[in-house]
């Protein structure tokens, strides 16, 4: 699995996307996802290690992205590779995601 999850101290749910992320992610993302409680104040998507990502992460993206709208949560993208960084902005993503 590509993905971890853990909870700070600070009542933050942080991602870990390992070195890609793409349809064969979609399931554990889903049940990741499931652990966005009330207790959670901020989600971190931490993209350090990843060197690919493709269209359906960046749907998961959006779906993650609405979520933490509709439950008042923050959502951090961090840590992109330029290449990552470069597909996000290709896409209009940085105006809508704080990375």
């Amino acid at each position: 699995m590509s993905l971890k999850y853990e909870f700070s101290e600070n009542h933050e749910l942080i991602i870990t996307v390992g070195d890609s992320f793409g349809f064969i992610d979609h399931k554990s993302f889903f049940e990741i996802i499931k652990q966005i409680t009330h207790n959670i104040s901020s989600i971190i998507l931490d993209f350090q290690r990843t060197t690919f990502i493709d269209y359906s992460a960046l749907g998961m993206i959006l779906i993650l992205r609405d979520l933490t709208i509709e439950q008042q949560k923050k959502l951090n993208v961090i840590n992109l590779q330029p290449e990552i960084k470069f597909l996000l902005k290709a896409v209009e993503l940085d105006k809508i995601l704080n990375i």
